[in-house]
Parts: C-alpha cells; structure tokens; sequence
C-alpha cells in the first residue's frame, strides 16, 4: 500500500480515535460528583450533631450518640414483658430504681490537639455527667454504655451481668479536614460529631467482638442485638433484626462472635456464628435512646420504630465507681473489670500516631502470636506472627488470616524454615489450616563439609483450640493442638510426615 494511500486510511481512523476519547473525557467529567456545599451536611454518614455551640456536657454527647438495645422475646429478665412495660436493662442494686431501663455510660479516652489535653475535658468534681468537652480541642473520643442485666442464663450462670457497646466519635468542624474528607466546602464554620466504629463486646474475648466501621449504608442510630441469657451486643447495621456476618461487621468478620441465642441453653454447637443461631427481633423489644429533641437522628428512628412513646426508652447514667459495691464483692468486680480508672484518659497529638498507633494497640489486645512444640519426627519449636508482625493481615476472599510460621529444629535449632500459613478464623475451636513455604535442613556430608538443604514444603491440616485458663489467659487468649500431613518438594514429593504441635496462641 502507498504512502498516499495509507494515510487515507491511518487519518480517519486517528480522528475517530480522537473524537471517541474526547467524548470519554466529557463523560468522566459529567460524572465527576459536585462540590456538595453545607445544606447537605447532614447527610454525612456517622454523623450524629452539628451546630455552633463549642463546648458539651458528658450527658449532652452521651445523649446524641447512644444506641438501641434490642432485646430477644425470650430474653429471661424481660419477663415476657414488651413495649413501654419493658425494665431491662436496670439499675444496678446499689443505685436508686427507676421506672424504666438503665444504661450506664463512660468516657474512656479522649484526645485533642497538642497542647491542649487539660482543655479539651474539665471533669465536674461531683457530677460526671456535667463535665464539660470543649470540642473546639477534641478530636477523638472512646465512649462506652454498659447495660447490667441482674442475672445471666445459660453455661456458667451467674448473677450481675454487665456488658459493654462502645462507639468512637470525631470531632470536627464544617470547615475542616472532617468535613473535607466527606467532600463538603463550608464557607461556614460550625461543629460536628460523627460515629466511625461500634464494638459490640462479647464474653471478655477480643477475637469474638463485633466490630463494625460505619458507613454510608449504616443506619443511625445504632442497633445492638443483645444476646438471649448471656447479653453480648452486637452490631445491627441496618436495623433489620437479623445478624448478617459480613455485613453487620466489618472488622474480624470470620471471628465476630455475631449473637448466639441458643446458647443458653447450654450447647454452643460450632466453632463459627451460624444464622439459625439468632432469633428474631421483634419491634416491640427494642430499648429506645433518650435522644434530645434536636437530635439529626430522631426522625429516622421515628422511621424505623414509630411512635416511641409506645416503646420503653432507658435512662442514661455515669458509670459508678465500683467501691460503691462494696457490699457484694461479685458485682464489686464485674464493674471493676469494665471501668477505666478516673476516666476517662486524656491524650493528646494522637493523630501524628495515625495507624501505628491502632496497629500497636490491637497487637497488644489481640495477642497474635503462638509459641509451640512441634513434633515432625524430629522435636522443634514453631512461632507464628502476624505478616505484618504487628498487624493481622486478611485474606480478602475468606476473611482469613495469613501468618509466618517459624520453626526451628536440629542441633542448637539451627534447621530454621518458614513459612505463610491461612487459617480461616483465630478463634474457632475447630480449624483447618494450610501453610507452604522451604524448610531448611543443615547437615554435614560424607568428608565433613556442611551444606545446607532448601528445599519447598506444603502443609495441610487442622487446629484445635481452647480458651486459656485465667493466669494463662494474661498471656495468650488460646492454647492449641494442631494435626497436619507435611510433604516436601514442589513437584517430586520426596517424603510426607505427619505434623503435631501443641502450645499456647491464637494461629
């Protein structure tokens, strides 16, 4: 073809080209989403108030950001009462009754600028509920509710029951980087306060709590199912009564405890959070807010739940000092093991901490690691770490986990291998794991001369796991056996052997 000819066939076909990408570049810039402006500041998910006062008592922000409790219809302490009628959660023995549920409320950690920690909260010397929050400083807020429930039903009944929900909240204003990440311009300056995660607590053990990152399809306020006889919360992100792992939570999702009605009556079943666990909630056994009249989140709870007069709606409360329980040593401590010590704790420049910060914090609460002894046909030691060592990482897929697993054997444990091993939960009693990665293998040949062997390995098995015994319990949350078939080569399997370990840790 000639060069005349060529280019009658090259020229429209480059100007079609042209023209289709200008017409993609308009597209995309149609799509762009608008500048939102502050009429519409209210639709921010998490947000809880805003307005243009800059201080807040501790009973004010307890008000706007408290949740509803919804309750099982064959909740033992309801005493199949519902509606307005309902008593539960109460007041604790010590304290005056009400004519209506209590939940109790504690601030356990606020931080602000730096510099300004003694600003940022000026606690009341007498009445912890008119302490006041200056939230032109605060930026970051922990607080707890804490309903107490006089008796718990099923495997290890007791009396007094006291189970926390947490919510953290960001403080910000309109014309801040709060606002900014939401995409809102504010010519306008006033304040905001927005929910960015809910931790439902179960059974005293980290790994089983339900956590939820709020979002744009969280419905506020929030909804915490509390769990038949034994009264763990956890999170209901759209308010639709049922517990849908995955969707109600977000962090942990595999070992996210979820609520498990049925286990009051004595059997747990399985190691992970099935549906048919849950009963269904029925509207008249929710346990309203007492939401203030200004409150963004009324009219959607009017949506949800109706007439609210027609509901029981709790009362809030400081959380007491545990000393004043000192006449049952019981109670004494179920609120000493769930109160901050002259709360809440001040802190300051928290945000140039950022995600180190979080991620040093769940390596300390979670305690991710495991020490065992392993047996392969010859003794050794295994430890398994976090991938990040200080961060558990998820498979996106499973919501497993991906750890490295060390081990050490031979002469001084000088044979060390490595490998990547999943495991689809940290906390279930019953596990399957796989793991792949070289072992190594030191040795001396025939004239003496030390050579070192790598060569790939892959490992299939299962994990058995136990709750640690109380002082064990300071140190890891689980002990473990672990069986498992190991082969090594990548192609030519040279030899399989069984794998035994037992030790102490989640992984």
């Amino acid at each position: 073809m000639g060069h005349d000819a060529m280019q009658t066939v090259v020229r429209p076909i480059g100007l079609a080209l042209l023209g289709v990408a200008l017409v993609a570049d308009a597209a995309l810039a149609q799509q762009k989403p608008p500048v939102r402006t502050c009429e519409d500041l209210s639709r921010v998910f998490g947000l809880v108030w805003q307005g243009t006062t800059p201080t807040m008592t501790l009973q004010q922000l307890a008000a706007y950001a408290a949740p509803v409790f919804w309750l099982s219809p064959d909740e033992p302490t309801l005493a199949r009462k519902k509606g307005s009628d309902i008593r539960v959660p109460a007041a604790m023995p010590f304290e005056p009754q009400a004519e209506r549920p209590v939940v109790y409320y504690q601030l356990e950690e606020i931080s602000g600028a730096s510099g300004s920690a003694r600003a940022t909260f000026q606690s009341h010397p007498s009445a912890k509920g008119d302490s006041v929050i200056d939230l032109r400083q605060a930026s970051v807020l922990r607080l707890s509710y804490m309903t107490y429930f006089p008796s718990e039903a099923g495997v290890g009944e007791h009396t007094h029951d006291i189970e926390p929900t947490e919510v953290r909240l960001l403080i910000g204003t309109s014309t801040g980087p709060l606002a900014r990440q939401f995409g809102y311009q504010c010519t306008n300056e006033f304040y905001i306060i927005t929910i960015t995660r809910v931790t439902g607590e179960a059974h005293g053990n980290r790994w089983y709590y339900n956590v939820l990152d709020v979002d744009e399809s969280t419905s506020l306020p929030i909804h915490m199912l509390v769990e038949e006889g034994k009264h763990a919360a956890a999170t209901d992100k759209n308010a639709d009564g049922y517990f849908t792992p995955g969707y109600d939570v977000s962090v942990r999702p595999n070992d996210a405890w979820g609520v498990r009605d049925t286990i009051r009556g004595g059997t747990l079943f399985t190691g992970k959070f099935e549906a048919w666990m849950a009963k269904v909630r029925h509207p008249e056994h929710r346990v309203l807010p007492p939401l203030p009249a200004d409150s963004l989140l009324r009219p959607r709870l009017i949506e949800q739940a109706g007439d609210l007069s027609a509901h029981a709606q709790y009362e809030l409360r400081p959380l007491p000092s545990s000393t004043l329980a000192s006449a049952d040593a019981l109670l004494q401590t179920k609120i000493a093991e769930k109160e901050v010590e002259n709360w809440p704790e001040v802190s300051e420049g928290v945000a140039l901490a950022g995600q180190l910060r979080d991620w040093y914090n769940e390596g300390r609460e979670l305690r991710p690691f495991s020490l065992s002894y392993m047996y392969d046909g010859d003794p050794g030691l295994s430890v398994a770490l976090p991938l990040l060592f200080v961060k558990t990482i998820h498979e996106p897929l499973t919501g497993g986990y991906l750890v490295h697993r060390f081990t050490f054997k031979d002469t001084n444990l000088r044979d060390v291998s490595w490998m990547v091993l999943y495991t689809p939960s940290a906390s279930r009693w019953f596990d399957r794991y796989a793991a792949a990665g070289f072992e190594t293998n030191r040795f001396k040949d025939e004239e003496g001369i030390s050579q070192t062997d790598r060569q790939f390995a892959l490992e299939l098995g299962v994990k058995f796991r136990f709750r640690a015994p109380v002082r064990l319990g300071l140190l890891t949350s689980f002990w473990g056996v672990r069986l498992g078939i190991k082969n090594i080569g990548a192609v030519d399997i040279d030899h399989m052997r069984y794998v035994f370990e037992f030790g102490a840790g989640v992984w």
